[in-house]
């Protein structure tokens, strides 16, 4: 269960159409393992733990999206984060390892957060390493040469 949630952060983040839709069916996957992954939750809480964890995978993405019109039209304005291809996939990049490894980071980030949730049965650990998992995702990608691709 715990290979399929981190297998779906994977798709989320290497598969642009796909991952997107993986990513939205993420929180209600997570809900749906609440008696796995933290079985002394309540539902109430099982539900806000599986919505921010969502939400931290895409917020970076979101931001880099938003902050160039926030910023203004100056060059150079705004975040650019390297999950931004995933949400708004009009280019990507050309190189196959860019994709690939940012996204098994990304991927085990989650699933370190994952076990963390099922060893002290609460879901703090995963919200923090799905909040986390972006980041990583964008230091992985900035150590790989690449041009996107249109």
């Amino acid at each position: 269960m715990l290979c399929g949630i981190a297998g779906l952060v994977f798709v989320a983040y290497a598969v642009p159409f796909l991952g997107f839709l993986a990513s939205l069916c993420l929180p209600f996957v997570t809900h749906k393992a609440r008696r796995c992954l933290w079985p002394e939750a309540t539902s109430g809480f099982s539900i806000a733990w599986s919505v921010m964890a969502g939400v931290g995978l895409w917020l970076p993405g979101l931001l880099s999206l938003f902050t160039p019109i926030l910023a203004g039209s100056e060059e150079g304005g705004g975040f650019e984060a390297s999950t931004l291809w995933l949400v708004m996939p009009l280019c990507a990049p050309d190189n196959l390892a860019a994709v690939l490894l940012p996204a098994l980071a990304a991927a085990v980030t989650c699933l370190a957060g994952l076990l963390g949730a099922v060893a002290t049965r609460r879901g703090w650990p995963w919200v923090a390493a799905a909040w986390l998992a972006p980041w990583v995702h964008q230091l992985v990608f900035t150590q790989f040469p690449h041009e996107f691709i249109c």
